[in-house]
């Protein structure tokens, strides 16, 4: 099993791709690059 460690970044919500890989070399390395998950809001009572 290969430990991982998170990384957090200073990016935000309008950060595009090209925003957050400028000026890093990936060369032989695995990156996953979310978005945050759409908030909806709860529906109300009845």
């Amino acid at each position: 099993m290969t430990v991982t460690t998170r990384i957090t970044t200073p990016f935000g919500r309008e950060t595009t791709a090209q925003d957050v890989l400028h000026g890093v070399d990936l060369t032989g390395k695995r990156a996953v690059v979310q978005k945050p998950p759409v908030r909806r809001p709860r529906p109300g009572p009845r």
